[in-house]
């Protein structure tokens, strides 16, 4: 929770109404926190997975065993959702294709923020198409909507 912590603590530097977003269960990769508005972990790819929140230990873990298959990918956490960065624009523009894994909708989420911005042309997103999601386990929830490691490393791998 040390994440967390330092959300806290950052904001008590706001002169205005600031959220954040925090989730039910825990988080399996223990993140620091840092002020930087994304975080890039680097494996020399063309591809790059951007995501945030508690759904990010999933990436880290999907790295890692798409590296052991021979796909290298870069993630890029993000660690503030809005407003988008010009920087993390940049970021993106280095990619063949990037894959955004979205713990919200889809509609009007950060992916869509970020294609109407940049000239992304190459992208998936995997996101909640704006329909309930019944209350369930937090690992039932994500599998059934592909945020689950399983369901990562299928998606990338199939389109490769």
């Amino acid at each position: 929770y040390s994440e967390l912590e330092g959300c806290l603590e950052h904001t008590l530097s706001f002169n205005s109404p600031t959220a954040i977003r925090y989730p039910r269960g825990k988080q399996d990769f223990p993140f620091e926190y840092t002020s930087k508005e994304f975080d890039v972990f680097k494996n020399g790819g063309k591809i790059a997975i951007v995501s945030y929140g508690i759904i990010s230990s999933y990436m880290i873990e999907a790295q890692k065993v798409l590296k052991d298959n021979g796909i290298a990918v870069d993630f890029i956490k993000l660690n503030k959702i809005y407003p988008i960065s010009e920087d993390l624009l940049d970021v993106l523009e280095g990619y063949d294709k990037v894959y955004f894994f979205e713990e919200g909708i889809s509609k009007g989420g950060i992916c869509e923020h970020i294609v109407a911005r940049s000239s992304l042309t190459k992208y998936k997103i995997t996101a909640i198409d704006n329909s309930f999601v019944p209350s369930s386990s937090v690992a039932a929830a994500h599998k059934k909507l592909g945020f689950d490691l399983e369901s990562i490393i299928k998606l990338i791998e199939g389109e490769l």
